[in-house]
Protein backbone atom coordinates (compact mmCIF):
# COMPACT_ATOMS: atom_id res chain seq x y z
CA UNK A 1 0.00 0.00 0.00
CA UNK A 2 2.76 2.47 0.95
CA UNK A 3 4.73 1.43 -2.14
CA UNK A 4 1.74 2.18 -4.37
CA UNK A 5 1.26 5.64 -2.83
CA UNK A 6 4.96 6.52 -3.20
CA UNK A 7 5.00 5.29 -6.80
CA UNK A 8 1.84 7.23 -7.62
CA UNK A 9 3.26 10.47 -6.27
CA UNK A 10 6.66 10.07 -7.95
CA UNK A 11 5.11 9.04 -11.26
CA UNK A 12 2.57 11.87 -11.08
CA UNK A 13 5.38 14.40 -10.62
CA UNK A 14 7.37 12.91 -13.51
CA UNK A 15 4.44 12.83 -15.93
CA UNK A 16 3.11 16.25 -14.91
CA UNK A 17 6.51 17.78 -15.60
CA UNK A 18 7.17 15.95 -18.86
CA UNK A 19 3.63 16.49 -20.10
CA UNK A 20 3.56 20.17 -19.21
CA UNK A 21 6.80 20.71 -21.14
CA UNK A 22 5.23 19.14 -24.22
CA UNK A 23 2.11 21.27 -23.85
CA UNK A 24 3.88 24.64 -23.42
CA UNK A 25 6.99 24.12 -25.60
CA UNK A 26 7.29 26.23 -28.74
CA UNK A 27 6.04 24.46 -31.84
CA UNK A 28 9.49 24.46 -33.49
CA UNK A 29 11.17 22.69 -30.58
CA UNK A 30 8.32 20.21 -30.35
CA UNK A 31 8.39 19.55 -34.10
CA UNK A 32 12.09 18.70 -33.94
CA UNK A 33 11.54 16.12 -31.19
CA UNK A 34 8.46 14.73 -32.91
CA UNK A 35 10.21 14.42 -36.25
CA UNK A 36 12.81 12.12 -34.68
CA UNK A 37 10.13 9.49 -33.95
CA UNK A 38 8.22 10.33 -37.15
CA UNK A 39 5.23 12.11 -35.59
CA UNK A 40 3.89 15.62 -35.90
CA UNK A 41 4.14 18.36 -33.28
CA UNK A 42 0.39 18.29 -32.72
CA UNK A 43 0.52 14.61 -31.80
CA UNK A 44 3.34 15.33 -29.33
CA UNK A 45 1.25 18.10 -27.79
CA UNK A 46 -1.65 15.62 -27.47
CA UNK A 47 0.67 13.12 -25.75
CA UNK A 48 1.75 15.88 -23.35
CA UNK A 49 -1.85 16.66 -22.48
CA UNK A 50 -2.53 12.95 -21.95
CA UNK A 51 0.48 12.75 -19.63
CA UNK A 52 -0.77 15.71 -17.59
CA UNK A 53 -4.25 14.17 -17.33
CA UNK A 54 -2.72 10.83 -16.36
CA UNK A 55 -0.68 12.53 -13.64
CA UNK A 56 -3.84 14.21 -12.37
CA UNK A 57 -5.55 10.81 -12.37
CA UNK A 58 -2.73 9.32 -10.29
CA UNK A 59 -3.05 12.12 -7.73
CA UNK A 60 -6.85 12.00 -7.54
CA UNK A 61 -6.50 8.21 -7.39
CA UNK A 62 -4.94 8.59 -3.97
CA UNK A 63 -8.45 9.38 -2.68
CA UNK A 64 -10.69 7.91 -5.39
CA UNK A 65 -8.93 4.55 -5.56
CA UNK A 66 -10.72 3.21 -8.62
CA UNK A 67 -9.09 5.98 -10.69
CA UNK A 68 -5.47 5.08 -9.86
CA UNK A 69 -5.20 1.81 -11.82
CA UNK A 70 -7.07 3.35 -14.76
CA UNK A 71 -4.74 6.36 -14.91
CA UNK A 72 -1.69 4.13 -14.52
CA UNK A 73 -2.96 1.84 -17.28
CA UNK A 74 -3.49 4.78 -19.63
CA UNK A 75 0.02 6.08 -18.94
CA UNK A 76 1.42 2.55 -19.37
CA UNK A 77 -0.14 2.43 -22.84
CA UNK A 78 1.55 5.74 -23.66
CA UNK A 79 4.90 4.39 -22.45
CA UNK A 80 4.49 1.20 -24.49
CA UNK A 81 3.94 3.48 -27.48
CA UNK A 82 7.04 5.47 -26.56
CA UNK A 83 9.18 2.32 -26.43
CA UNK A 84 7.78 1.21 -29.80
CA UNK A 85 8.31 4.66 -31.30
CA UNK A 86 11.95 4.81 -30.27
CA UNK A 87 12.96 1.29 -31.18
CA UNK A 88 10.79 0.56 -34.24
CA UNK A 89 9.71 3.87 -35.81
CA UNK A 90 12.90 5.87 -35.17
CA UNK A 91 15.28 2.90 -35.31
CA UNK A 92 16.99 4.02 -32.09
CA UNK A 93 19.14 1.57 -30.14
CA UNK A 94 17.20 -0.09 -27.31
CA UNK A 95 19.14 1.99 -24.80
CA UNK A 96 17.14 5.05 -25.92
CA UNK A 97 13.96 3.31 -24.74
CA UNK A 98 15.19 2.50 -21.22
CA UNK A 99 13.46 5.53 -19.63
CA UNK A 100 10.00 4.79 -21.05
CA UNK A 101 10.49 1.07 -20.35
CA UNK A 102 11.28 1.70 -16.68
CA UNK A 103 8.26 3.98 -16.38
CA UNK A 104 6.15 1.29 -18.06
CA UNK A 105 7.22 -1.31 -15.49
CA UNK A 106 6.57 1.08 -12.57
CA UNK A 107 3.13 1.92 -13.95
CA UNK A 108 2.29 -1.78 -14.25
CA UNK A 109 3.29 -2.20 -10.60
CA UNK A 110 0.84 0.57 -9.68
CA UNK A 111 -1.90 -1.06 -11.77
CA UNK A 112 -1.38 -4.42 -10.03
CA UNK A 113 -1.08 -3.02 -6.51
CA UNK A 114 -4.05 -0.68 -6.83
CA UNK A 115 -6.24 -3.21 -8.60
CA UNK A 116 -5.53 -5.72 -5.85
CA UNK A 117 -6.57 -3.20 -3.18
CA UNK A 118 -9.97 -2.39 -4.73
Amino acid sequence: MVLAVVLQVVLALAFAGAGALKVVSPRDALAEQARHVKFGADFFRFVGAAEVLGALGLVVGLWLRVLAPLAALGLAILMAGAVYSHVVRAGDPPSRAIGPAVLLVLLIVVVVLRHASL
